[in-house]
């Protein structure tokens, strides 16, 4: 069963009061996948992390529990969820642990190097605007 496009454009860019809702969906309904990328990463305590699509920063906070280095950042385009993530993960932010960006992939703030792994995952939503 297809998901209605209306959803479906809120997975890739949640917006409004809808995408407050969709952020709280997409912890629960994407925890498994993320897991897997995490696992998958072999990270190791000296590991500097980046995540493409932050959106909700539970998969972040893990790694961030894994790997000691840090700051681990996240990235994701839209306001609602990073708004969502800043208040959710106050605390590691404040440590120094994390760091959030709005913004898009296509120009990172980061300098070349900052990163010895990196991630996406639930990031192409293919024939959507």
């Amino acid at each position: 069963m297809r998901k209605p496009l209306l959803i479906a454009k809120q997975g890739r860019c949640p917006t409004g009061l809808l995408g407050k809702l969709v952020a709280h969906v997409m912890a629960t309904q994407t925890a498994a996948e993320n897991d897997i990328v995490l696992g998958l990463l072999h990270l190791d305590p000296a590991d500097c992390v980046l995540e493409i699509g932050s959106g909700h920063g539970n998969t972040l906070a893990k790694v961030a529990g894994l790997a000691s280095r840090g700051p681990h950042c996240g990235v994701d385009f839209s306001p609602v969820m990073h708004r969502h993530v800043s208040r959710r993960h106050r605390n590691l932010a404040r440590e120094g642990r994390l760091a959030f960006h709005l913004g898009g992939s296509e120009r990172l703030p980061y300098p070349d190097r900052t990163f010895d792994k990196a991630y996406a995952v639930h990031t192409v939503y293919a024939g959507l605007p």
